[in-house]
């Protein structure tokens, strides 16, 4: 989604070279499938996605040392997490079952 490559623009302008500019076709492939016609297992699919990008960045987060890297990881992971329990209640699901606690 147009969000999705915000960020990783957002991201690559800040690393510069140092950027991948390639998804995770691991991930990709892991959930690829879920990705078709019905509403619930798309809607788990793409919740799949935005909480693993949520425990990513809140990963990240706790290992940048600069205040500008870790604003945008920090912006980026408010996003992802509101996604999460959206896509969870479009699936139908009890958004507290599917969110896990990080802390």
């Amino acid at each position: 989604a147009a969000h999705h490559d915000a960020y990783a623009q957002s991201l690559s302008a800040l690393l510069g070279t140092d950027a991948p500019q390639a998804r995770n076709d691991e991930l990709f492939s892991s959930l690829k499938s879920g990705f078709g016609s019905n509403t619930e297992s798309t809607a788990l699919a793409a919740h799949e996605l935005e909480n693993t990008l949520v425990v990513t960045h809140t990963d990240l987060l706790g290992r940048l040392d600069g205040t500008e890297g870790a604003a945008l990881v920090a912006s980026i992971l408010i996003g992802e997490s509101r996604h999460c329990a959206a896509l969870a209640a479009l699936a139908g699901k009890s958004v507290g079952k599917l969110i896990p606690i990080l802390l």
